[in-house]
């Protein structure tokens, strides 16, 4: 399954999506401000696209066969978390204030585990799980929390 974020946003560097960072004060800001819902609305949509392709592709897998054993989610992820999320409008107030030197790897892990991670799926996930439903396919979902190397636990897949 392909990212959705990659395929929507413009590839692995996003180049659709708004970067924010240091925009605060500015009329970027106050325009991207207004924007917001606007942006979350199509998000969804281009979401719900793209999980009826994706619901498409399991239904041909498994009529020829197949059993999709179970689909892997990232933690805090605000498009694919499974148990986790990311607080978009809190994240939206977050990152216009950092400036590029303010990028440093551990304190904002710490910062978005400890600040904007909240229980909850990801909205292509919740898209995608609604799409299942009305296809009646069943499939486990498990989550990988990237930050587990941080936290020093191992990660681990059961099956």
């Amino acid at each position: 399954m392909k990212c959705p974020e990659q395929k929507v946003w413009g590839g692995v560097l996003r180049k659709y999506s708004w970067q924010p960072l240091g925009t605060k004060g500015t009329v970027q800001y106050r325009f991207a401000r207004i924007m917001f819902p606007a942006f979350v609305w199509y998000t969804r949509i281009m979401w719900r696209k793209i999980a009826r392709e994706v619901v498409s592709e399991m239904k041909d897998w498994t009529k020829s066969g197949y059993e999709i054993v179970g689909v892997i989610g990232i933690a805090t992820s605000p498009s694919c978390g499974v148990n986790t999320t990311f607080d978009l409008p809190k994240s939206f107030e977050f990152s216009p204030g950092l400036k590029l030197e303010d990028l440093e790897r551990e304190y904002m892990s710490n910062y978005y585990l400890e600040h904007l991670t909240i229980s909850g799926e990801g909205v292509y996930f919740s898209e995608l799980k609604k799409e299942m439903k009305k296809n009646n396919i069943k499939v486990r979902f498990y989550e990988h929390d990237p930050f587990s190397d941080i936290k020093g636990q191992e990660v681990e897949f059961a099956l």
